[in-house]
């Protein structure tokens, strides 16, 4: 289902509104939205949608396998009450395993974490409306 969100409540004035791990995102819009895909996906996408009251900043997102980092990006995020902003981790033979995307600020503290699986066996997909 094209969108599908989790929403988050937020306190305070920088925070994860909605986010959503997905198969690909296109028009600002997550696509293939689920928590556990195959390793015939070429890339997982993460997207978060971030309210920030305050000026411009960077988060970080850092992708991790069972566990251990295996990528960290950096995003700009602009004054907003729905800023939307991703990054996608492209996907190999060996990625089978427990994925988590955590989303940190400028000073390491940790707003939100994605969870996800990435399976060896193709008949076990789960994304909404498949």
């Amino acid at each position: 289902e094209p969108g599908k969100l989790v929403s988050h409540e937020v306190d305070g004035e920088l925070g994860i509104v909605a986010s959503a791990v997905a198969l690909g995102v296109e028009k600002r819009v997550p696509l293939g939205v689920g928590n556990t895909f195959n390793l015939d996906a070429e890339k997982i996408w993460a997207f978060i949608k971030v309210k920030n009251e305050k000026e411009a900043t960077k988060l970080r997102m850092v992708w991790k396998r069972n566990g251990k980092q295996r990528m960290a990006v950096d995003l700009r995020v602009g004054k907003s009450s729905g800023w939307r902003t991703w990054s996608y981790k492209r996907i190999s033979k060996r990625d089978a395993g427990e994925w988590t995307v955590d989303v940190l600020t400028q000073s390491g503290e940790k707003l939100h974490t994605m969870a996800f699986k990435i399976s060896a066996d193709s008949s076990t997909t789960d994304i909404a409306g498949k």
